[in-house]
């Protein structure tokens, strides 16, 4: 919801009516199906994707579909959330990059960590690059002055936010509130 109110163009597509509901409240464009039904496909045609991020607690789901979907977007354009503590998509010990997509952020974003920063307060915004750390918080995205996305990876190289690009940053609920933050008292 914060990059469609961003302005950048997005589609959740979920099987669950009740995981779209929030979205479609605040006008985001949804589709409930299978993502790799012919009925997803079908329903996409309209409004086809430029770049995906698989974000299931399932990883094998999530690099099955970065996996169907790459050779139509691009490999370089599919992402999915990290491994989490088991390991499935270590480079040595499990599922190779060749089938799976991109891995999200440094690592630490993987479906539980997410959930519960989530559940503790933390929340999604997004703010200019220009403030320097714009305000604390993971980046998560870069959306370029072009309107172009740039996902943050270990699976390559990033280019620095330019001052007219805007971060997408997963923030705690005191870098959403500053009013809410603990300076040190000064010496008068």
């Amino acid at each position: 919801m914060t990059l469609h109110r961003a302005g950048v163009p997005v589609v959740l597509v979920d099987t669950y009516p009740g995981a779209l509901r929030a979205a479609q409240a605040e006008g985001v464009p949804t589709l409930q199906a299978e993502l790799l039904s012919r009925e997803a496909e079908e329903g996409l045609a309209d409004q086809p994707p430029d770049r995906l991020l698989a974000a299931t607690r399932d990883e094998l789901y999530n690099a099955l579909v970065c996996t169907r979907l790459g050779p139509e977007l691009g490999r370089e354009r599919v992402y999915q959330l990290a491994p989490s503590a088991d390991y499935l998509l270590h480079a040595e010990t499990g599922v190779s990059r060749d089938v799976r997509g991109k891995v999200l952020g440094d690592g630490g974003f993987d479906f539980e960590s997410l959930a519960e920063r989530h559940a503790a307060g933390w929340r999604f915004a997004v703010a200019a690059a220009a403030l320097g750390d714009a305000g604390g918080g993971p980046c998560l995205l870069i959306i370029r002055s072009d309107g172009k996305l740039d996902f943050p990876s270990p699976d390559h190289e990033l280019a620095e936010a330019g001052d007219r690009d805007r971060l997408l940053l997963f923030r705690t609920p005191s870098e959403r509130n500053p009013e809410n933050r603990r300076f040190p008292a000064t010496a008068s």
